[in-house]
């Protein structure tokens, strides 16, 4: 559930290219803290900002399908 929450900020905040959304390596890592708790901000950064979005993009489908179970 929170996945979309973010999803729905991120498709009304930032612009899209081609398929992907646009944000700097900071505000991936902040959106991947929020869904990933554990996860540390310092190890993040080690990762480009590719990896980075490919990350979040992970984490916000196994929180969506985590939401579709549980319906």
């Amino acid at each position: 559930m929170f996945a979309l929450s973010i999803f729905r900020r991120l498709s009304k905040n930032f612009t899209s290219f081609e398929g992907c959304v646009c944000m700097s390596k900071r505000e991936l890592i902040d959106y991947i803290c929020k869904i990933n708790r554990t996860a540390k901000p310092e190890f993040l950064a080690t990762f480009s900002e590719e990896e980075l979005n490919d990350y979040l993009e992970h984490l916000m489908e196994l929180d969506l399908e985590e939401l579709v179970v549980c319906s």
